[in-house]
């Protein structure tokens, strides 16, 4: 990330998830979610494109999430918020580390 930040964009506490999986004796698995840690974050959506048919509500499934360096989870790892009444699960894709800030390009997904 380059430039300052303030700190206080950072609104939502936000739980860090990692995806377990466990042998469930028949030969597959069982996946769950193991709270590693909470951390405050920046999410900011992506724009809506212009030839995009979608509702704008529909479009802030993706974004990026800015948190504090060494802070960021592995990609395929989850991020759980809740803001406005409303819970939002998403998966990290990708990790850009910096040395003062993480960011990390998500992908809503259904949980």
């Amino acid at each position: 990330m380059t430039g300052p930040i303030d700190p206080g964009v950072f609104n939502l506490r936000m739980a860090v998830l990692e995806p377990v999986t466990t042998d469930d004796g028949m030969g597959g698995g069982v996946q769950t979610l193991v709270e590693q840690r909470q951390v405050w974050a920046q999410f900011v959506p992506d724009a809506p494109t212009a030839s995009s048919s979608q509702s704008l509500r529909d479009t802030l499934g993706a974004g990026t999430i800015t948190m504090r360096a060494a802070m960021a989870p592995d990609a395929g790892w989850l991020l759980r918020w809740t803001s406005g009444g409303i819970s939002r699960t998403v998966e990290v894709e990708a990790v850009e580390p910096g040395q003062t800030y993480d960011r990390c390009r998500v992908k809503e997904v259904a949980r």
